[in-house]
């Protein structure tokens, strides 16, 4: 991606022909800084993202990976049927359309649905989001 910003270009266009230095750090901060400080737009909101933020899959680890069908996503759903700390919109909807006859499908549904909330934005460890991701998307027992 081509950023728009002078600094983070300048830091993209360096990192070819040098190492992670000192220098790329300091453009990229400099150009995260100019971005965060300025009035938002389109550009400035897509070299935020792609420069300057943290992604949910940088911040929690331990994804499944596998296949909808294992055990694992089975605990998922399971778990989502008895969850009561709040939960967003997406799960919510999987969760009130469980059925024993549909598992597989929700299985399959909760994992397409942690594959697009790993790309997320990170925001803070307190969001609903975060949480339901770690709780949900992971192999980590349910909190």
């Amino acid at each position: 991606m081509l950023s728009n910003n002078g600094k983070l270009k300048q830091a993209q266009d360096s990192r070819s022909s040098l190492t992670f230095s000192d220098d790329i750090k300091a453009l990229v901060k400099g150009g995260c800084e100019e971005i965060y400080n300025s009035e938002p737009n389109e550009n400035n909101l897509a070299d935020f993202k792609a420069y300057c933020s943290l992604w949910l899959q940088d911040k929690i680890t331990g994804f499944i990976t596998e296949q909808h069908g294992d055990s694992k996503w089975q605990a998922k759903v399971n778990g989502l049927k008895d969850y009561t700390k709040g939960l967003i919109s997406e799960f919510t909807t999987i969760e009130n359309a469980i059925t024993n006859s549909n598992v597989s499908e929700k299985q399959q549904e909760i994992k397409n649905l942690c594959d697009k909330l790993k790309e997320n934005m990170f925001e803070s460890e307190t969001t609903t989001e975060f949480n339901n991701t770690k709780s949900f998307c992971t192999s980590a027992v349910i909190a």
